[in-house]
């Protein structure tokens, strides 16, 4: 499974019968839903269902980044 991320771009509040859609959606799990987006775990054949039924809903896949490690490091005893 993978994880991708539907943000809603129409005007207003996501409609919730669009939101209960998602939710409802057999092999779709429901990780994290904030406003506007809802993140959500599937197959990319699901998520492309719901892709075609949700015209006003974009869906991308699950971007990360790496944290950079901006410690101080001690490379070498003092002279």
């Amino acid at each position: 499974m993978a994880r991708f991320v539907l943000r809603y771009r129409g005007d207003g509040s996501p409609p919730a019968a669009d939101v209960a859609a998602v939710r409802d959606e057999p092999g779709v799990v429901v990780v994290e839903s904030s406003g506007r987006m809802v993140l959500v775990e599937a197959e990319p054949g699901t998520v492309e269902g719901l892709r075609a039924r949700l015209a006003e809903w974009l869906v991308a896949p699950e971007q990360t980044y790496q944290v950079p490690d901006t410690r101080r490091k001690v490379e070498g005893p003092p002279d």
